[in-house]
Order: structure tokens, then sequence, then C-alpha cells
């Protein structure tokens, strides 16, 4: 967990991790112990969130890439990917003006 560490620290920090090492990050402000895990934008909890990620990344998407690996660079789409794609009406590189047609 980072608290009150500069943006530069942070950069340093997930930069320097050894290849194949994943980390999460869950700042103070995105935690809520009274409401730990909840989506509710009033009292929103990342924490299981954030371990989520960290599961996917070191097991579902080494062990089933095809399904679940996450490229941020575009150049490998996994099933999960296109079916997001799918769902939200597209692939973007940026947040479209208009939201998508249910």
């Amino acid at each position: 967990m980072a608290v009150n560490l500069g943006q530069t620290l942070i950069v340093f920090f997930f930069s320097t991790l050894p290849k194949g090492d994943v980390s999460a990050a869950l700042y103070k402000f995105e935690m809520d112990k009274d409401h730990t895990g909840s989506t509710n934008p009033d009292h929103r909890d990342a924490t299981v969130e954030e371990i989520l990620h960290t599961i996917n990344d070191v097991g579902h998407a080494r062990v089933y890439p095809w399904a679940f690996k996450v490229d941020e660079d575009g150049e490998y789409r996994s099933m999960l990917a296109n079916a997001m794609d799918v769902a939200r009406g597209g692939f973007f590189t940026e947040i479209p003006s208009q939201s998508y047609q249910k």
C-alpha cells in the first residue's frame, strides 16, 4: 500500500520490479475499512479489486493466456479482451465522447 508516496517514487517502484513480478497499487484514499470490498460510490473500497488484479496477473493469465492475458499494448487480444470489446461496443484507446448503446 502506498501511503503518502510521491508519484515519482511510485513510478520508480513499479519500473524496478523484477521481470515476472507483479504488484497492484492500492492507495489509502481507495480504502474504506468500514465497507471492505464495497462498490457503492459513497463507500467504495478498491481492496478486493486490486487483489483480484494480482491474482489474475500471476494466476489466470499465466496459466490460460489465450483467455485472460492482459496486454496493454494491444498486440495480443485474449478472449476476455475480445468479449469486453463486444460488451462495450468496440475497442477504445481513449474514452469515447458517447456511451455505448444497450
